[in-house]
Order: C-alpha cells, then sequence, then structure tokens
C-alpha cells in the first residue's frame, strides 16, 4: 500500500534524478566550452535544488530494516561513492575559475568530500 511517505519520496527521487542528469549536461557543456552554461544559466541554482532533493529523499526514506528479506543493498555502492566523489571534488576544482582563489576552491573540493563521507556513513549503516 503506498503511503504520503512512498509517494513523496518517490517524488523526490524523481526530482532528484531530474537534476542530477541537468546538473550533469551543464557540468558537461561547461567542460567543452568554459562559460557556456554560466552565460546563460547559474549553475549554483541547479546545484543546490540537487542538494535540496538529496535531503528531501534521505528525510522520506521509508526505512527497510536490514532483516528485511526484500532487502538487498546495492553492490559495491562504497565503492562507486568513493569514486564518484573524487571525481567530483576533482571536477570542482578543475570547473571552478581560475580567478578564484586557492582557498574557495580547495573548500568547495573538501566540502564535496565531507558530504560523501557523511553519505557513506548511512550506505555502511544499511549494509
Amino acid at each position: 500500500m503506498k503511503t504520503a511517505k512512498t509517494i513523496v519520496h518517490q517524488m523526490a527521487i524523481d526530482a532528484w534524478a531530474a537534476g542530477a542528469v541537468v546538473l550533469t549536461l551543464c557540468l558537461i557543456l561547461e567542460a567543452v566550452e568554459r562559460g557556456f552554461v554560466s552565460r546563460f544559466f547559474n549553475v549554483l541554482w541547479l546545484l543546490l535544488f540537487v542538494m535540496a532533493a538529496s535531503l528531501a529523499v534521505m528525510a522520506t526514506h521509508p526505512g527497510v530494516s536490514a532483516m528485511d528479506p526484500s532487502h538487498r543493498p546495492a553492490r559495491k555502492a562504497a565503492a562507486l561513492l568513493q569514486l564518484g566523489a573524487v571525481l567530483a571534488a576533482v571536477a570542482a576544482w578543475l570547473l571552478l575559475p581560475r580567478e578564484l582563489s586557492v582557498v574557495w576552491r580547495a573548500a568547495a573540493s573538501g566540502i564535496i568530500l565531507i558530504a560523501a563521507l557523511s553519505v557513506r556513513a548511512a550506505f555502511e549503516k544499511n549494509e
């Protein structure tokens, strides 16, 4: 039976997926031609939307117990998360403007890695 929480959870997953795809496309376009996306669109708002959708997905998760036979954790999710975090931190370092100070570029990369570590704790709890 679908409850309101599972419906909101699915909506949050759909919003996250759409935002993540658009963000990925924008980052690819920005990597191909520097400044192309930023001339027409502020990617920061899209990044904030993806982060908010991620928090909504985590907040509305129905909470399947590990003993539930239908619960199958993603295999190698921790390794995929580590690779994604390192690639995202490198992308943040490379795609931020060179005029930005090293401190801000390092802070952005560090925040991405810290966020990935906090999410990894949730994976370890459920695996």
